[in-house]
This record gives structure tokens, C-alpha cells and sequence, in this order.
């Protein structure tokens, strides 16, 4: 599979997930606009005869319409998110991960003596430089460190 089919499959995808998202974005503005939204009704006391029951039913119906719109409207926001980072991130092939390693070791230019920031180690003094790694000063002895995590 090339690259051009397999962005073509991460966009239709994508446009899937939009999608669903929109349409579950809709249910929950369904649900919210259904709320009763007078503060009396979620403030006064629901007794304990016959009415008061029933009032209390329906006001357990409606505080759960609102729950459920909050869930629906937060997986509307994690497809979103989900479609984001895949249409960030592209279509991704064997080798890519190599080939940018690749690109950082031949672009890294180190020299003997020079001090330079490890990731793993901070700054440290350079002793040697291999093809894809550099011994550098270590507190018992030298250290091997790859170039990819370099900075100079």
C-alpha cells in the first residue's frame, strides 16, 4: 500500500469520524434543549405523598437527560480529538520512524571536546564521536550515547 492510499484511507476516515461526531453534538443539543430550566422546579422539595413521587420521578427523568447529554457531548469531543490527531499525524510508513533517525544522526555535528546536552545524562563533555554515537564524560567513566538524543 503507498502512502497516497493510505492518506486516502486516513481522510475518508477522518470525514467518518467528523461525522459521527457532528451527528452526536446535534443528539446532545437535542437533550440539553429539552431541560427544564426553571431553578423552582430543581430547588423546592418533593413531598412524600403521590405527587410529590411523581414530581420527584421527573426530576430524576430530567437530571439524567442532562447527565446523558454531558456523556454524549464528551465522546462527540474525544471523535473530534481522535479525527485531529490522525489527520495531524498522517499516513505513516514502515521505515518513517528510521528514516527521521536517520536524518537527525547525519545532522547532528559533534566535535571532540565540545559540551554538549544529553537527554539522559545533561550536559557532558564529548571524548569521542562514532558514526551513530558519542562517548562522552561520565561520572565513574565514559558513556555511550546515541546521536539521536543529542543536542548541541
Amino acid at each position: 500500500m503507498t502512502r497516497e492510499e493510505r492518506q486516502a484511507k486516513i481522510d475518508k476516515r477522518v470525514a467518518e469520524l467528523r461525522e459521527q461526531a457532528a451527528k452526536k453534538e446535534a443528539q446532545a443539543n437535542r437533550l440539553r434543549g429539552n431541560v427544564n430550566d426553571d431553578p423552582a422546579f430543581w430547588t423546592q422539595p418533593a413531598y412524600g405523598n403521590a405527587a410529590g413521587r411523581s414530581f420527584a420521578r421527573n426530576r430524576e427523568r430530567e437530571r439524567s437527560k442532562i447527565i446523558k447529554a454531558g456523556q454524549i457531548a464528551e465522546e462527540a469531543k474525544k471523535l473530534r480529538d481522535m479525527a485531529e490527531a490522525m489527520e495531524a499525524r498522517g499516513a505513516v510508513m514502515a521505515g518513517d520512524a528510521e528514516a527521521e533517525r536517520q536524518a537527525k544522526i547525519a545532522s547532528t555535528d559533534v566535535a571532540v571536546g565540545q559540551i554538549v546536552d544529553t537527554t539522559f545524562y545533561g550536559r557532558r563533555k564529548v571524548l569521542k564521536v562514532n558514526q551513530k554515537t558519542v562517548l562522552v564524560e561520565g561520572a565513574f567513566g565514559p558513556l555511550k550515547v546515541e546521536k539521536h538524543f543529542i543536542r548541541a
